[in-house]
């Protein structure tokens, strides 16, 4: 799937339960903190695709590791708050991390359970560390990146044909192959079916929008 695809689709999950219950929703995520929520699925839908080296993440590498690093300063210069800023640090070493360990094969760590999975993990036990918002935030990643999961089971290049080797590793077998869509749901990167996917994703995000705006209004 490419990254605009993989973008809207994260986004529109994301924002589906605020779309069902939007009051609800925004009494637990406010809407100042929304944005925010949105650029950290946004980001997520794209990161595990840091072991491409002609995928978009992989291209904006270098600025997006720089702007974690400003994120980083400007946090602490600004909230004065040190653990915070760690946090941010320590994502920014997760990601060179995971450069290493992906450097070896595409669709590597980074495209297992596993990986949004010990984000959450991360955030709960940082909790006390990080505050809520920045817990919601972390889940905003986790999700994007599990998000950007199920888009590879849907549209899939020539060789991966929509399914994800070890998908729960290091449970099963290495070389076991998921699918979670039929057949007929299926797709090829670039191709026609991508292609109405962003189309009805984008449709529906801007409806989410619509159904949240409407009930922020006083």
């Amino acid at each position: 799937m490419q990254a605009k695809t993989h973008m809207n689709s994260s986004i529109f999950l994301g924002l589906l339960p605020f779309a069902i219950a939007p009051i609800l929703m925004l009494s637990i995520l406010p809407l100042s903190i929304l944005p925010f929520y949105i650029i950290s699925i946004a980001i997520g839908s794209v990161l595990p695709d840091i072991d491409e080296p002609n995928s978009f993440i992989s291209r904006k590498l270098y600025g997006f590791l720089f702007s974690l690093l400003i994120a980083a300063i400007g946090v602490f210069y600004f909230l004065k708050n040190i653990y915070v800023s760690y946090f941010i640090l320590g994502a920014l070493c997760l990601i060179i991390i995971l450069i290493f360990l992906n450097s070896l094969t595409h669709r590597g760590i980074t495209h297992k359970l596993i990986f949004p999975v010990a984000i959450v993990f991360l955030s709960i036990f940082f909790f006390e560390y990080i505050g809520f918002q920045m817990f919601l935030l972390s889940l905003g990643l986790a999700l994007g990146i599990f998000f950007h999961h199920l888009g590879d089971f849907l549209i899939g290049d020539s060789y991966f044909k929509g399914g994800i080797n070890n998908y729960f590793f290091p449970f099963g077998e290495a070389e076991s192959r998921v699918q979670l869509f039929p057949k007929i749901l299926r797709g090829v990167i670039g191709g026609f079916k991508e292609k109405i996917y962003f189309f009805i994703f984008s449709i529906l995000i801007f409806l989410e929008f619509l159904v949240i705006g409407s009930n922020t209004i006083k």
